[in-house]
């Protein structure tokens, strides 16, 4: 648990089932980056790191990432939350490290990471941007208008539709939430 600063000069990985906790007013500081932030390691069964965060009441990024990808999540809580965050590769039908894999045409429209983004203290919305690597994208979701991706959401068997905005060109989704869980980013069906 971390009461004071932490700073980040390289890249951390945290081993399965490890936290690294930031209590409240604490501050993560460096200049994150792919070579610069914490990953949140993961193992077939299921387990996972996190990164924990006390006490966040105003926009703050959460530089969390793969073994491969740097992959932050932006965050601004309406009122004062404690908030976990950790990401994974290859996207789930539930959201889950274990769930069923989507085939390859279902991951064509996404971005094949899941992000696991919940409170464990706090109330009211939270806008949540999620940021990725390109080269885990879909082979269509690659080439879509900003106008036809978002935030996707699971609920525990699949995958809603897209909320919010995307820019496919800078990588990233914005959406204000009002509960947390699984997110990734995805497309509006295709005709």
């Amino acid at each position: 648990k971390i009461h004071d600063y932490l700073t980040l000069n390289a890249k951390m990985t945290l081993r399965p089932l490890d936290v690294l906790h930031l209590a409240n007013g604490s501050v993560l500081n460096g200049t994150f980056s792919s070579s610069n932030y914490i990953v949140t390691n993961y193992n077939a069964t299921g387990d996972q790191s996190l990164l924990r965060y006390d006490g966040l009441a105003a926009a703050t990024l959460l530089p969390i990432g793969t073994v491969n990808y740097y992959m932050p999540v932006a965050i601004t809580p309406s009122s004062s939350s404690d908030i976990t965050a950790a990401v994974f590769e290859g996207i789930t039908a539930n959201g889950a490290i274990t769930g069923t894999a989507l085939t390859a045409t279902q991951k064509q429209t996404v971005v094949n990471a899941v992000w696991n983004i919940n409170r464990l203290s706090g109330s009211g919305d939270a806008t949540i941007q999620l940021n990725w690597d390109g080269a885990l994208e879909g082979s269509t979701f690659t080439t879509l208008p900003n106008t036809e991706i978002g935030l996707i959401k699971n609920n525990g068997s699949s995958w809603a539709l897209p909320i919010g905005t995307g820019d496919n060109t800078a990588n990233n989704v914005t959406a204000t939430v009002s509960s947390f869980g699984s997110f990734s980013a995805g497309a509006v069906p295709q005709v």
